[in-house]
């Protein structure tokens, strides 16, 4: 992981969550459910707040998290909204490259062919992802067209996303990086899952809806995780 130093800086903390239950697990459905299935709301939205306080409590003493970022979708977008109100900060920050594989996003769809046919990946309207953040009393920081995932993503793709956090986070903080700084990272199970078996090689984890872990950026080590089940 030594491809990845470069990116740490001062920023020590990362933690990622899993976004909350979706809705279409539930058989209902959502104002563009046929053109967009694939961008399915969140139909629980206490699991977050459960998870993120849980989340407070179990931070190494004295770091704090001081950024959130979201995956473009509205189920992660959603649950960090909820999050960021519980951990009282003031933006959202919406990063492209946690988003869902484009291998899921197809199978939404019915195949490549289906999400082809439906004119590809199409992100929700800006406007109605800073309306939801705003409905929390959150800015929006969203660059729509950088880093989008190409259809045919490859694994190598793959893989820089799931070494992008802790570029991701020193973005977003910027100077204000610091030892006690907190990023939490809201992305959906493959991503969540790849990145923790890099962490702990030989293993396999099923992570559950808003489970996380917090990943310590020095040593690369996992001092605490919730709602994630070893499988291997």
């Amino acid at each position: 992981m030594a491809g990845e130093a470069a990116s740490v800086s001062s920023l020590r903390w990362l933690a990622y969550m899993r976004h909350s239950d979706r809705l279409d697990c539930e058989g209902r459905t959502w104002p563009d459910a046929s053109d967009r299935p694939y961008d399915t709301p969140i139909c629980n939205k206490e699991l977050p707040v459960e998870a993120t306080r849980c989340l407070k409590d179990q931070l190494p003493e004295g770091v704090t998290v001081c950024a959130v970022v979201s995956s473009p979708f509205r189920r992660c977008l959603e649950t960090a909204v909820l999050a960021a109100h519980e951990l009282d900060v003031k933006a959202l920050h919406v990063d492209n490259r946690l988003g869902e594989l484009m291998a899921a996003v197809a199978r939404d769809c019915g195949g490549p062919a289906g999400l082809e046919a439906s004119g590809g990946l199409r992100y929700m309207p800006f406007e109605e992802a800073a309306a939801i953040a705003e409905g929390a009393g959150l800015r929006l920081h969203w660059d729509r067209s950088a880093n989008v995932p190409v259809l045919n993503e490859t694994a190598d793709d793959i893989i820089l996303r799931v070494d992008a956090g802790a570029a991701i986070a020193s973005s977003v903080l910027g100077k204000e990086s610091s030892s006690t700084a907190c990023v939490l990272l809201v992305t959906h199970a493959d991503l969540l899952m790849q990145r923790l078996s890099k962490l702990m090689p030989g293993s396999i984890w099923a992570p559950e809806t808003c489970g996380w872990f917090v990943e310590c950026l020095h040593d690369h080590s996992v001092p605490s995780m919730h709602r994630l089940e070893r499988i291997l």
